[in-house]
Formats: structure tokens, sequence, C-alpha cells
């Protein structure tokens, strides 16, 4: 995976919105727009983008990643093949 633009880095958070063991709670991350581009069996391209937390934009793609391995996500894009070598991520929030 390559990061292709990030817009802004994540914010620090108050202590107490930190979890127990330094880790932020997911619903306290910021949110990051990752979209890959896809390729049909027969050629066609298109993309596919998910909305998902992290602190950096690896984090992101990393969520990516296991979000675009879920069955939902596979029927979805009708089975073409995601290009996580090629996604991109933007800060959301």
């Amino acid at each position: 995976m390559t990061l292709g633009l990030v817009v802004a880095a994540p914010d620090r958070l108050a202590p107490d919105r930190v979890a127990a063991g330094g880790r932020r709670s997911p619903a306290d991350l910021p949110l990051w727009l990752v979209s890959a581009p896809t390729v049909t069996a027969d050629g066609r391209p298109g993309t596919q983008s998910f909305v998902v937390p992290g602190a950096t934009a690896q984090e992101a793609f990393t969520a990516a990643e296991r979000s675009a391995a879920r069955p939902t996500a596979v029927r979805r894009r009708r089975g073409a093949r995601v290009d996580l070598d090629g996604a991109v991520a933007v800060r959301h929030r």
C-alpha cells in the first residue's frame, strides 16, 4: 500500500479520552476515507471506498484491507479484485 494523500495529521486527544493502556477507543479515532481501484474478471475498472477509523493513514489502510476481505465487500464489488497497493487515504474528520 502506498500513501496517496493525507490532508491532516490526527489531532491529539485529551488524556481522559485515552483508554486504559494508552490506546484510543475506535470511536475517538479520526475517520479516513480509503479508496482502492478494482478490476473485474473481464478487465473493467472501478473503485471501492471504505470509511475506517485509524490514528494514522497506515492504520486506516490496515482497517480497509480487513474490510475489503469481508464477504459483504466482495459481494458489493461483484467479485472484482481490489488493488490495495493503489489505495489512497484521506482524513475524513
